[in-house]
């Protein structure tokens, strides 16, 4: 088992709390973690990241290949669970389409597929204007938490050097 970031995870991360500039140790650590098999994302997250063309893009393009697998055909069954349950809901016509074509909806199938813990910002929601990942996950049998809890369970921190 692994945990794979959604987007918002690095995205949020460069733009707020995490900066490059600011805490290095963050991008170490995701670097090291994913080094030990512990940390990935998948292939549609790295090419919204990349569409940005800005300094977590640059990031993105330096770290290896097998940080970010391809949809296999393994994902097939799991994709058309996860697209008829999110069709069978009753978000809004353009909820659907939205999540339908970002990468939310591949992270879930290859989560869902191979077993891994989605981590993300999003948190569940009954509403019906936006699909979020935990409410896919939670209906699917899909762990999902957040980088917080998953940082605490990994006894991670960053600490002030002297």
């Amino acid at each position: 088992m692994a945990y794979l970031l959604d987007s918002n995870i690095l995205i949020e991360a460069k733009n707020l709390y995490y900066s490059f500039d600011i805490c290095p140790g963050y991008w170490e650590w995701v670097k090291y973690a994913h080094e030990n098999g512990t940390l990935l994302t998948i292939e549609p997250v790295q090419d919204e990241i990349l569409a940005k063309e800005d300094e977590l893009s640059e990031w993105l393009k330096l770290c290896p290949a097998d940080y970010f697998p391809t949809i296999d055909d393994d994902c097939a069954k799991a994709m058309t669970e996860v697209s008829e349950w999110v069709i069978a809901q009753g978000f809004r016509e353009s909820a659907v389409h939205a999540f339908l074509s970002k990468a939310d909806y591949f992270l879930v199938a290859y989560a869902k597929t191979h077993g891994h813990v989605i981590i993300t910002k999003e948190v569940h929601s009954s509403g019906k204007t936006k699909v979020k990942i935990p409410t896919v996950c939670q209906a699917l049998g899909v762990r999902c938490t957040n980088v917080y809890d998953l940082m605490r369970d990994k006894g991670v921190s960053f600490n002030l050097a002297s």
